[in-house]
């Protein structure tokens, strides 16, 4: 039979599981800052990053002149595509932040 301290550990552990389980499942974001950001052009490059292959979402944030970039599970994104994508929109990127590193010019790769 089980003592109450065995069952609150038993307990503890599946907890502590479940916590890593859900952190390890959190999607990668990258976070793109612009040197200006018009509110009409920022969402164009928005809508057209949620379209690459990959994204799962992007959002606009216009004050702070950003555009987090969320990647599909199971998809590492491009930083250099995401770069030229925001380029390609009319604006000039000034950072980039994500899981493959932080660049504040356009990345290699």
């Amino acid at each position: 039979m089980l003592t109450k301290a065995c069952l609150q550990a038993l307990l503890l552990g599946l907890m502590v599981a479940t916590v890593d389980t859900a952190q390890a499942a959190a999607p990668a974001a990258t976070t793109i800052t612009c040197h200006r950001m018009c509110p009409k052009c920022g969402q164009k490059i928005s809508e057209k990053l949620q379209m690459m292959p990959g994204v799962a979402g992007a959002q606009l944030n216009v004050e702070a002149k950003t555009i987090v970039v969320v990647a599909q599970p199971q998809h590492a994104l491009s930083p250099r595509t995401l770069w030229e994508a925001v380029e390609n929109g009319g604006e000039q990127p000034v950072s980039l932040h994500g899981p493959a590193g932080s660049f504040t010019q356009k990345p290699p790769f």
